[in-house]
């Protein structure tokens, strides 16, 4: 036959083990037993991963236009494989930016690309240029876009009095 339980016995134990851990916890320096441990930064995974921007250096060469003044035809050179989608192009004040679509031209590695149509040019016009392109590195999943933008010195003469009648809104005739 079963003895019977005893449940006093097990309601002191029970009562017993609780009070030893309350002492064993105010025993120890609270805070740091309490303080919790902040969960390690999170790592992107590979498709959110930071992908720089590539560097884009500037060249250009002076030409000859079709109403005998001088023109610029710029070029970049990416130093990482890009596909350009456009490219912002502002001469200095007072003359208006102008946008060449690039359409997604895929380049690779320092392979140099020209910025303007063929048989055209840019006016020479001295001062300071920016360039903003638009490109992307990488495909599908990976694709990264970056917008960068370039500042370029143009020496020669400034820009003179607007009521010039040089269009610089975009390329001209070479």
């Amino acid at each position: 036959m079963k003895k019977p339980v005893n449940h006093t016995r097990h309601t002191r134990f029970g009562l017993f083990l609780m009070a030893f851990s309350i002492s064993l916890l105010t025993a120890c320096n609270t805070t740091d037993a309490l303080e919790e441990t902040p969960p390690p930064a999170a790592t992107p995974a590979p498709s959110e991963s930071v992908v720089p921007a590539p560097a884009i250096t500037m060249s250009s060469i002076e030409v000859g236009l079709a109403d005998g003044g001088r023109g610029l035809q710029f070029f970049a050179r990416a130093q990482q494989d890009v596909f350009y989608r456009k490219v912002t192009i502002k001469p200095p004040p007072p003359f208006e930016e102008s946008t060449y679509n690039l359409g997604n031209t895929f380049v690779i590695q320092e392979e140099t690309i020209r910025l303007q149509g063929d048989n055209t040019a840019y006016r020479k016009v001295g001062g300071a240029w920016s360039f903003v392109y638009e490109v992307t590195m990488g495909t599908g999943a990976a694709a990264r876009d970056h917008t960068i933008a370039v500042a370029y010195s143009v020496a020669g003469k400034k820009a003179a009095d607007p009521g010039t009648g040089f269009d610089l809104a975009g390329p001209v005739a070479r």
